[in-house]
């Protein structure tokens, strides 16, 4: 009698940790990645409405219904974004976020949590780690906790830190392909809110990362 929509969980950077939909708070989650997802958004200061998102990080569609590619697109450009005073900065005017979907241990739904672009080069570091183990993301768990950092100009935010928990066996590993069918259409229909981009645009915007979008 309704259409699913995985639970998010909303990262509070200035006390590190997870908060979810019922306001209960985690120091760490712990879980199966069932589905990764890139994800792209142009918003105007004020407007929890984005101007332009992407929900695969390729193609954005403006709120007009126009498509964009991404990769030439002078909002996904360093140095297109502004400040609070409409200063330029050196990051981009359109952020890019990863939406992770994980399958808690004894739940029957995922939840999700949407990590901003501070948050990037750790995971996508991770997730590469694996990869290049010959290890699956529906191969084990995965432990998420948040820790602190402080720009050189004295911003605090949160950083993603994962670390690998134990092997799945085959059984619950075939569980969690099954569950990722459904994951995949129910997030198509979630669209992209400010809520996907949590952190302060200072932050991100100070420097340029040292890799920029990286092949997988």
């Amino acid at each position: 009698g309704f259409d699913f929509r995985p639970s998010r969980l909303k990262i509070q950077k200035d006390s590190c940790t997870f908060t979810d939909e019922f306001g209960q708070t985690m120091d760490e989650v712990r879980g199966v990645i069932v589905f990764k997802q890139k994800t792209r958004g142009l918003w105007e200061r004020g407007s929890n409405i984005p101007l332009c998102s992407s929900m695969d990080g390729k193609t954005g569609t403006t709120a007009e219904g126009e498509t964009r590619n991404c990769a030439t697109c002078p909002y996904n450009q360093w140095g297109s974004g502004t400040n609070e005073a409409g200063q330029p900065t050196k990051g981009k005017a359109c952020k890019e976020m990863r939406r992770v979907f994980i399958a808690q241990p004894g739940a029957y739904v995922p939840v999700f949590i949407s990590l901003p672009p501070t948050s990037l080069k750790a995971f996508d570091t991770y997730c590469s780690a694996r990869l290049s183990r010959g290890i699956a993301d529906t191969a084990a768990e995965t432990i998420f906790r948040l820790i602190p950092e402080k720009s050189d100009a004295g911003f605090s935010y949160a950083v993603i830190q994962c670390k690998m928990g134990r092997k799945l066996q085959p059984q619950e590993m075939l569980q969690y392909i099954r569950m990722r069918d459904r994951v995949v259409a129910a997030a198509a229909k979630i669209g992209i809110t400010e809520e996907d981009y949590m952190q302060d645009d200072e932050v991100e915007s100070e420097a340029r990362p040292a890799d920029d979008d990286q092949p997988f």
